[in-house]
């Protein structure tokens, strides 16, 4: 037998042929990678669990060899090691814990198929991240696996993988493509969020599809993620809620039509759509929830349905651009801080079924003409981090003939001046 160390590591045969003679002999080559001698100092291993590996004992060439021994890598034994760039993983090892690589230099790692449990943010943050390829063994890919590893360009997902974690992909904007398989059955919040590649999904899922690169649950009824590949949108008829997150940071995004069967959208769904210039809300929206438009700079009008309830907190914070907002017929509760700091606001009409609106929902619209409460009764203000504030309104309010006097007595309203009767 010839031993060899080397990166790799594996046996192979090879028939060695005389020349002379002519006679044929089968040799075996064994290639390890470790020799335990060579553990750098600092290194700490206590039963098979590498718990240590400090940064300034990677090698010069930024290749580190995991000793044979090895079968499990602790948690955070490379967080922040720069200098680290490659690694060869023996198959001793079968758990790698929870941010054992995060912002490390890392460009590219074989994960062994002995490996069946990877750690939440195991590889996070890995800036330089090109490529990694996960085994077969893994079903699980846990949280924030590879979240904002922005250079990453290739992974493929095995067929074995079962759930996909909260924000696992998310900020990976360099992928090229991401393709779902049959297998997997649980998505996570923004486990695809802020890529800019089509999402593909196996026809034979039966929890999850896909249209023109934008993820659904397998019925169609909910629209889960769309990258940001789209500049005009419009919600397929199927859809009846668009889920938490769904457009985040779509900043190519810059109108959308909500169609008719849409009743709900949840929060952050439009979070930070920094060029969304114009909706269109089909005629049955129900709620939209807390920050569900927060950060769309570019907004200038709103048009409500009449059959919208509710807005939750934040709903439209830090909409610069938006002028003006018709909130429908059928508001009940608005959130806090729902408009808070939208510059440009000019005039808004609270219509008369409101019955609650949060404090320092009008905090910071310096442009704010007046505000037209058509609400006999002076809705609830309701408080903020558990202290009473007002609506941080203190001009022109109009409210119904003979209302005056409750709003001027009433906490919350009393600041507004001059309140006056339509």
């Amino acid at each position: 037998m010839i031993n060899i160390k080397g990166l790799a590591q594996g046996n192979t045969k090879i028939i060695v042929t005389d020349t002379k003679t002519q006679q044929k002999k089968e040799v075996t080559i064994s290639v390890n990678g470790d020799n335990n001698n060579d553990i750098p100092e600092g290194v700490i291993i206590e039963n098979g669990v590498l718990k240590k590996w400090p940064c300034d004992a990677i090698p010069e060439n930024g290749h580190v060899i995991i000793p044979n021994s090895v079968t499990t890598i602790g948690k955070e034994v490379f967080y922040k090691c720069k200098s680290l760039s490659s690694i060869a993983i023996p198959n001793t090892v079968t758990d790698i814990e929870e941010e054992a690589f995060r912002k490390s230099g890392l460009t590219s790692i074989i994960i062994p198929n002995s490996v069946i449990n990877l750690g939440e943010y195991v590889f996070a943050d890995c800036e330089n991240l090109l490529s990694v390829k996960i085994p077969n063994s893994i079903n699980d890919i846990k949280g924030g696996s590879f979240m904002d590893c922005y250079k990453l360009t290739n992974i493929s997902i095995p067929n074995t993988v079962v759930s996909i974690g909260r924000e696992a992909f998310g900020g990976c904007r360099s992928l090229k493509s991401i393709f779902i398989p049959s297998s997997v059955s649980n998505i996570g919040e923004l486990a695809f969020g802020q890529l800019e590649c089509p999402i593909s999904v196996s026809n034979d899922n039966k929890h999850y599809s896909d249209i023109e690169g934008v993820l659904y649950n397998k019925e169609q009824g909910k629209l889960i993620q769309c990258p940001n590949i789209k500049t005009e949108f419009e919600i397929p008829n199927t859809v009846y809620r668009i889920e938490d997150y769904a457009f985040l940071h779509c900043e190519s995004l810059t109108s959308i039509v909500i169609s008719d069967a849409v009743t709900g959208i949840g929060s952050s769904a439009f979070f930070g759509c920094e060029n969304l210039r114009k909706i269109k809300f089909g005629k049955n929206v129900e709620y939209i929830n807390s920050e569900a438009f927060l950060g769309c700079d570019s907004l200038e009008s709103v048009i409500m349905p009449n059959s919208l309830r509710s807005i939750g907190n934040e709903a439209f914070l830090g909409c610069n651009s938006l002028k003006s907002i018709v909130l429908g017929t059928s508001v009940k509760r608005i959130g806090k801080r729902v408009f808070q700091t939208c510059r440009n606001l000019e005039t808004i009409i609270l219509p008369k079924t409101l019955e609650s609106i949060g404090a320092m929902s009008f905090d910071g619209c310096e442009s704010l003409k007046y505000i037209h409460c058509k609400a006999e009764t002076p809705p609830n203000v309701k408080e903020v981090w558990g202290f009473s504030f007002n609506i941080n309104y203190y001009g022109k309010l109009i409210v119904p003939k003979g209302s005056k006097k409750l709003y001027e007595e009433t906490e919350g309203w009393s600041c507004c001046n001059p309140i006056v009767e339509e």
